[in-house]
């Protein structure tokens, strides 16, 4: 069965963690993964930051590759797990390795890739590291964002499933507030009070604006059916290893 290639337990706790929203997009990928086949696949989670998406995943049943520009993040996530095949990497500005993985999950990404020219070129990039027939998952802050990913999208897979999840206004405030890493809990008491306090602020902004149905801006897409233009490669022909405890690099 699919649901045999994911960890229930594990899974579960990432899917309900963060806002309402957040709790949307992660349950949504979760119960996508549920549904795929992924016995013996690559997997690509792109800027995977401290590689927390693994926890989707039964490892011994797939391939994991995880790609982040932050070198300390990535070292600490191989202390935590000797195990980890993690990359360093800039998806925006590095040639990445051509049809490698049959599943990429990208979230909370595009949107610090700068200007719309930056950021269809950062989505153009990843895609190159698709697989033919691959799946790939990935969320969208912006109408102008979501028309032009959406646009590429629709001529890079045979299906694609949009689903919006977010609305303008508690984007909006996060970033005023400059809370995209809330995920990661302050260590000082004053810090993790404020933390406590603006989360639960955002949580009250998602509710207000759902019952008041103020038009959502972010989606997540769930595209299958990737149409490759290349033959299939083994990633570890793409990367060297710097040693224990070190992310690898990209040849």
């Amino acid at each position: 069965m699919a649901s045999d290639y994911i960890n229930p337990i594990l899974g579960k706790q990432i899917a309900n963690s963060g806002r309402p929203s957040k709790n949307f997009m992660y349950r949504f990928i979760y119960n996508k993964i549920r549904q795929s086949s992924l016995s013996g696949k690559v997997v690509g989670d792109l800027a995977c930051n401290d590689c927390r998406n693994i926890k989707f995943f039964k490892k011994n049943e797939i391939s994991y590759w995880g790609f982040d520009y932050d070198r300390n993040i990535l070292k600490g996530a191989i202390e935590r797990s000797p195990d980890l095949n993690c990359v360093s990497c800039n998806l925006l500005t590095d040639e990445l390795p051509s049809s490698i993985f049959d599943l990429v999950i990208c979230t909370e990404t595009i949107e610090h890739f700068g200007n719309q020219e930056n950021k269809l070129k950062g989505v153009k990039n990843i895609l190159t590291t698709l697989r033919s027939n691959a799946k790939f998952m990935i969320n969208v802050h912006g109408h102008e964002e979501n028309e032009m990913i959406g646009a590429l999208l629709s001529k890079k897979f045979k299906k694609i499933q949009k689903v919006p999840y977010r609305n303008s206004i508690s984007q909006r405030y996060e970033r005023l507030l400059e809370v995209e890493g809330h995920i990661s809990v302050p260590k000082t008491n004053f810090k993790l009070i404020m933390h406590f306090i603006i989360n639960w602020c955002l949580v009250c902004i998602e509710y207000l604006a759902s019952y008041f149905k103020i038009k959502k801006s972010a989606c997540v897409y769930f595209c299958d059916g990737h149409i490759g233009d290349y033959e299939n490669q083994n990633i570890e022909n793409f990367v060297i290893s710097n040693g224990f405890n070190s992310p690898h690099e990209l040849r």
